[in-house]
């Protein structure tokens, strides 16, 4: 896992790795997965959680922003940065 994220108004939060994908959690009642998708075409590089949305950023130079609807994730916007990890600090 690379990120774990809450969202801040809603009982869910947000795991992703390097596998290209995003799973939400429900933590209301019981812990359980809610939805699972591919997100990008790259590894993943970070998720952030705001508000009723979140952001992902992916190796594919893709910055998105997904809306959760219920059970349902929709992409709102998708926009193209390039060379975007080098946006992020480098650690050793």
């Amino acid at each position: 896992i690379r990120t774990i994220e809450k969202i801040p108004f809603l009982p869910i939060f947000l795991t992703s790795a390097q596998e290209k994908v995003i799973k939400l959690w429900t933590i209301n009642e019981k812990f359980r997965k809610i939805a699972s998708f591919i997100a990008h075409a790259g590894n993943m590089l970070k998720v952030i959680g705001y508000e009723d949305h979140f952001f992902s950023i992916g190796g594919d130079n893709y910055l998105k922003k997904w809306q959760i609807q219920g059970n349902k994730v929709k992409l709102v916007r998708a926009l193209k940065v390039e060379n975007i990890e080098n946006f992020f600090i480098k650690t050793t």
